[in-house]
């Protein structure tokens, strides 16, 4: 019983669309992270506003802002809600 089996060569095509999608992906990525994201702080008088900011405390949800006081010194101040 000696049968011939014939297989057929490898074909890299279904490799070829995934990996377009892949550089494509890649791509997109980089060129959006350069140009979607900007982020500035507009100076009121030389001072910094005070930033806004959402936490978790104990489980309980608490909305806030931070007020530069100069220096490396910061207020918290908690919004009720």
């Amino acid at each position: 019983m000696n049968e011939v089996v014939t297989l057929e060569p490898w074909s890299p095509w279904p490799l070829v669309i995934p990996a377009i999608v892949l550089v494509a992906a890649v791509m997109a990525s980089i060129v959006g992270t350069r140009l979607t994201f900007s982020g500035s702080v507009d100076l009121s008088g030389g001072e910094l506003p005070p930033i806004a900011f959402q936490a978790e405390r104990d489980g309980e949800r608490v909305r806030g802002v931070l007020k530069p006081l100069g220096g490396d010194r910061w207020e918290v101040a908690e919004v009720g809600g």
